[in-house]
């Protein structure tokens, strides 16, 4: 691995990591179901969130375990495939509707990639946004920041957003230099 060029996880990830440590798939992570009451497509969906990955380093970002270290490092990839997935339910009543989305919010997850999107299509007029986030990478905030970003009819510019692994470095400075720190 002479190659590998990664960051220190965050102190949020370092939390976590030692539930997930080893497990592509498990139980910890963030989920969010967000109605869109306006015609959408997946086209115009995938072109928002291929902006927001070329944009934010945490969506293009994996954890790689290094032999020798406690955790891993943060790998910040230059392009990562991430699809938005579409599920039709507009043949379906409301009751099985409903049923499908919640075995949808509990199904289980393949966490090499932290990020799940999928088009829920109700009906013409109504779809749900459900993101899956790996608690590595999203909480609740971070997927509702996401989700209404994703929902807007411009793209988002965030070239001037803080990236992740400048935050986490930041929070490592004030743990190791200011122990005391509220923060």
């Amino acid at each position: 691995m002479s190659g590998l060029q990664g960051f220190r996880i965050s102190p949020q990830q370092a939390s976590v990591y030692q539930h997930i440590n080893g497990a592509a798939g498990h139980s910890l992570s963030c989920h969010l179901q967000w109605s869109l009451s306006r015609p959408v497509t997946a086209d115009s969906l995938n072109r928002r969130l291929w902006k927001l990955i070329a944009d934010s380093e945490i969506l293009r970002t994996r954890l790689v375990a290094v032999p020798g270290l406690r955790y891993p490092v943060q790998v910040i990839h230059d392009v990562v495939e991430l699809q938005v997935t579409v599920q039709d339910l507009r043949q379906l009543g409301k009751i099985d509707q409903e049923a499908a989305l919640t075995r949808l919010a509990t199904q289980a997850h393949d966490w090499t990639s932290p990020l799940a999107v999928t088009l829920v299509q109700l009906s013409d007029e109504l779809s749900v946004l459900d993101l899956a986030g790996a608690s590595s990478h999203f909480d609740l905030a971070s997927l509702k920041l996401l989700s209404q970003l994703l929902s807007q009819e411009v793209d988002p510019e965030l070239s001037e957003t803080l990236q992740y692994a400048d935050y986490a470095e930041w929070r490592w400075s004030l743990t190791e230099d200011e122990p005391d720190h509220p923060g």
